[in-house]
Protein backbone atom coordinates (compact mmCIF):
# COMPACT_ATOMS: atom_id res chain seq x y z
CA UNK A 1 0.00 0.00 0.00
CA UNK A 2 1.28 3.47 -0.87
CA UNK A 3 0.38 6.28 1.53
CA UNK A 4 0.85 10.02 1.03
CA UNK A 5 1.03 12.48 3.92
CA UNK A 6 1.37 16.23 3.35
CA UNK A 7 4.27 17.37 5.53
CA UNK A 8 5.19 20.59 7.27
CA UNK A 9 7.97 20.79 9.88
CA UNK A 10 7.87 17.04 10.57
CA UNK A 11 4.12 17.04 11.18
CA UNK A 12 0.98 16.54 9.10
CA UNK A 13 0.39 19.75 7.16
CA UNK A 14 -2.70 21.66 8.39
CA UNK A 15 -4.48 21.80 4.99
CA UNK A 16 -3.71 19.51 2.06
CA UNK A 17 -4.96 22.01 -0.54
CA UNK A 18 -2.07 24.40 0.16
CA UNK A 19 0.61 21.88 1.15
CA UNK A 20 3.91 22.30 -0.66
CA UNK A 21 5.22 18.79 -0.19
CA UNK A 22 3.99 15.28 0.43
CA UNK A 23 5.82 12.29 1.89
CA UNK A 24 5.28 8.99 0.14
CA UNK A 25 5.38 5.86 2.28
CA UNK A 26 5.32 2.36 0.82
CA UNK A 27 3.94 -0.05 3.43
CA UNK A 28 4.40 -3.81 3.23
CA UNK A 29 1.57 -4.97 5.49
CA UNK A 30 2.56 -8.63 5.23
CA UNK A 31 6.02 -8.02 6.62
CA UNK A 32 5.25 -4.97 8.73
CA UNK A 33 7.92 -3.00 6.91
CA UNK A 34 7.84 0.36 5.27
CA UNK A 35 9.93 2.65 3.15
CA UNK A 36 9.56 6.40 3.50
CA UNK A 37 10.52 8.07 0.29
CA UNK A 38 11.80 11.59 -0.03
CA UNK A 39 9.36 14.45 -0.06
CA UNK A 40 7.69 15.29 -3.36
CA UNK A 41 6.97 18.87 -4.29
CA UNK A 42 3.33 19.59 -5.03
CA UNK A 43 2.73 22.01 -7.89
CA UNK A 44 0.16 24.69 -6.99
CA UNK A 45 -3.29 23.70 -8.20
CA UNK A 46 -2.25 20.14 -9.09
CA UNK A 47 -1.90 18.48 -5.70
CA UNK A 48 -4.72 15.99 -6.29
CA UNK A 49 -3.61 14.83 -9.71
CA UNK A 50 0.04 14.70 -8.61
CA UNK A 51 -0.82 12.41 -5.69
CA UNK A 52 -3.03 10.22 -7.87
CA UNK A 53 -0.29 10.01 -10.54
CA UNK A 54 2.14 8.72 -7.90
CA UNK A 55 -0.01 5.61 -7.45
CA UNK A 56 -1.11 6.51 -3.93
CA UNK A 57 -3.73 4.27 -2.29
CA UNK A 58 -4.36 6.47 0.75
CA UNK A 59 -3.91 10.14 1.62
CA UNK A 60 -3.67 10.99 5.31
CA UNK A 61 -4.26 14.67 6.05
CA UNK A 62 -5.59 17.12 8.58
CA UNK A 63 -8.04 18.92 6.30
CA UNK A 64 -8.97 18.96 2.61
CA UNK A 65 -11.55 20.80 0.52
CA UNK A 66 -14.53 18.75 -0.68
CA UNK A 67 -13.58 19.41 -4.32
CA UNK A 68 -10.03 18.11 -3.92
CA UNK A 69 -11.24 15.16 -1.87
CA UNK A 70 -13.63 14.32 -4.73
CA UNK A 71 -10.75 14.43 -7.25
CA UNK A 72 -8.79 11.95 -5.15
CA UNK A 73 -11.79 9.74 -4.41
CA UNK A 74 -12.60 9.57 -8.14
CA UNK A 75 -8.99 8.52 -8.79
CA UNK A 76 -9.38 5.67 -6.29
CA UNK A 77 -7.43 7.29 -3.44
CA UNK A 78 -8.86 6.74 0.06
CA UNK A 79 -8.73 9.99 2.05
CA UNK A 80 -8.30 9.85 5.83
CA UNK A 81 -8.93 13.32 7.31
CA UNK A 82 -8.80 15.02 10.72
CA UNK A 83 -5.38 13.53 11.46
CA UNK A 84 -2.68 15.54 13.23
CA UNK A 85 0.65 14.72 14.78
CA UNK A 86 4.26 13.81 14.13
CA UNK A 87 4.94 12.10 10.81
CA UNK A 88 7.18 9.43 12.33
CA UNK A 89 4.50 8.37 14.84
CA UNK A 90 1.77 8.26 12.20
CA UNK A 91 3.96 6.29 9.80
CA UNK A 92 4.76 3.80 12.59
CA UNK A 93 1.05 3.37 13.31
CA UNK A 94 0.32 2.74 9.62
CA UNK A 95 3.15 0.18 9.48
CA UNK A 96 1.47 -1.65 12.39
CA UNK A 97 -1.74 -1.80 10.32
CA UNK A 98 -3.57 1.09 12.01
CA UNK A 99 -5.16 2.83 9.02
CA UNK A 100 -8.00 4.29 11.12
CA UNK A 101 -5.47 6.41 13.05
CA UNK A 102 -8.06 7.12 15.77
CA UNK A 103 -5.40 8.15 18.31
CA UNK A 104 -4.18 10.85 15.89
CA UNK A 105 -7.56 12.46 15.21
CA UNK A 106 -7.74 16.20 15.64
CA UNK A 107 -9.24 17.43 18.93
CA UNK A 108 -13.00 17.78 18.51
CA UNK A 109 -13.05 15.66 15.37
CA UNK A 110 -16.44 14.20 14.57
CA UNK A 111 -14.54 11.24 13.10
CA UNK A 112 -12.59 10.47 16.28
CA UNK A 113 -14.66 7.41 17.22
CA UNK A 114 -16.25 6.68 13.86
CA UNK A 115 -15.46 3.63 11.81
CA UNK A 116 -14.83 4.02 8.11
CA UNK A 117 -18.33 4.03 6.72
CA UNK A 118 -18.39 6.84 4.20
CA UNK A 119 -18.55 5.64 0.65
CA UNK A 120 -18.01 9.07 -0.87
CA UNK A 121 -16.46 12.40 0.02
CA UNK A 122 -18.46 14.84 2.08
CA UNK A 123 -19.89 12.24 4.42
CA UNK A 124 -18.49 13.89 7.52
CA UNK A 125 -19.35 17.00 9.47
CA UNK A 126 -22.49 18.76 8.28
CA UNK A 127 -24.05 15.83 6.47
CA UNK A 128 -25.91 14.24 9.36
CA UNK A 129 -29.66 14.40 9.81
CA UNK A 130 -30.92 15.13 13.29
CA UNK A 131 -34.18 15.10 15.17
CA UNK A 132 -34.93 18.23 17.20
CA UNK A 133 -37.46 18.52 20.02
CA UNK A 134 -39.63 21.64 19.69
CA UNK A 135 -41.32 23.55 22.52
CA UNK A 136 -44.55 21.65 21.83
CA UNK A 137 -42.81 18.32 22.31
CA UNK A 138 -43.23 17.28 18.68
CA UNK A 139 -40.19 16.07 16.88
CA UNK A 140 -39.21 17.47 13.51
CA UNK A 141 -36.51 16.24 11.21
CA UNK A 142 -33.69 18.63 10.46
CA UNK A 143 -31.39 18.76 7.48
CA UNK A 144 -27.74 19.51 7.84
CA UNK A 145 -26.44 20.01 11.36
Amino acid sequence: MRVAIPAWNGRVSPVFDVAREVRIIDVDAERGGLEMRSARRLPPGRAGTTVADLGVDMLVCSAISPALEAVLWTAGVEVVVDVCGELEEIVSAIARGDTELASFRSPGSSRRDRTQGDSAPGGGVGDQTSTVETDTGAARSGGRT
